[in-house]
């Protein structure tokens, strides 16, 4: 039977002492850092009136439906200690944002005896960002790697090579100059690196509100038979989103 080594919660939980013995750390054990510790917490307060109706259009018509509005408020609040005091020590951060959502909606289908059904659907629907996108703290990823700097392409996306042939002669002689550091006196850390430091850091940003999205729908349906059916349907989206991705470039060495 194969083996394997487990987390021993209990031991962490009840025997920190032991657990720091066994786990190799030093005598002060597991230390938090206040400034990656934080409390998020979301409430949400929502109102929804609906009313259904019906009728006759002729005698060989009717119809049926509803229609309704939903209203929702959000509110986000955060706290955490990334910031200092005037003394130096974790001083506590509190964020907060409240949205307001409106999401009306409709249902109405016309039934004919002869030719069957048209149904219209419209409805504006939301969904909150994720809790990761709201973080109030920055999470620094490890270092990934060192690359030779392109001006022109700090990214790698175009992948022009070295020496860029685009750039001029004292760049290209910087980038054949790093690129020799980086094969032959870069030990793989982060302060040894002597051209771009690879790596990412995520931060998060309370003021998001949801997503939103306007809903329409319309379909033909034709029914005869036992269980015979012919449908035509079209749709429309129109998704209303402000998440931007950015990425940056922090540091270039100064010199080799």
């Amino acid at each position: 039977m194969p083996t394997w080594t487990v987390f021993d919660l209990d031991m962490y939980r009840d025997n920190r002492s032991l657990w720091n013995e066994i786990s190799g750390f030093n005598d002060k054990g597991y230390e938090e850092s206040p400034g990656e510790n934080y409390t998020m917490t979301e409430d949400t307060t929502a109102l929804y009136v609906m009313g259904n109706f019906n009728g006759d259009v002729s005698s060989s018509v009717t119809f049926r439906g509803n229609i309704g509005v939903r209203a929702v408020r959000t509110k986000v609040s955060s706290e955490t200690y990334n910031a200092l005091d005037a003394e130096g020590n974790p001083a506590k951060v509190e964020l907060e944002n409240t949205y307001d959502n409106y999401l009306p909606s409709m249902n109405i289908a016309f039934a004919h005896e002869d030719y069957g059904l048209v149904r219209l659907a419209a409805a504006r629907t939301m969904v909150r960002p994720a809790l990761g996108k709201l973080l109030p703290v920055a999470q620094l990823n490890n270092f990934q790697g060192c690359a030779v700097f392109d001006p022109q392409d700090p990214f790698g996306v175009y992948n022009y090579g070295v020496p860029n042939p685009n750039l001029t002669q004292a760049e290209q002689e910087l980038q054949i100059a790093q690129q020799y550091a980086i094969q032959n006196n870069y030990n793989g850390t982060v302060d040894s690196c002597p051209g771009i430091r690879s790596g990412s850091t995520n931060i998060g940003n309370i003021e998001l509100t949801a997503q939103t999205s306007d809903n329409v729908d319309l379909s033909f349906e034709r029914y005869w038979g036992k269980g015979n059916m012919a449908s035509l349907a079209f749709f429309y989206r129109n998704v209303q989103a402000d998440l931007v991705t950015k990425r940056g470039i922090l540091a270039v060495p100064a010199t080799l």
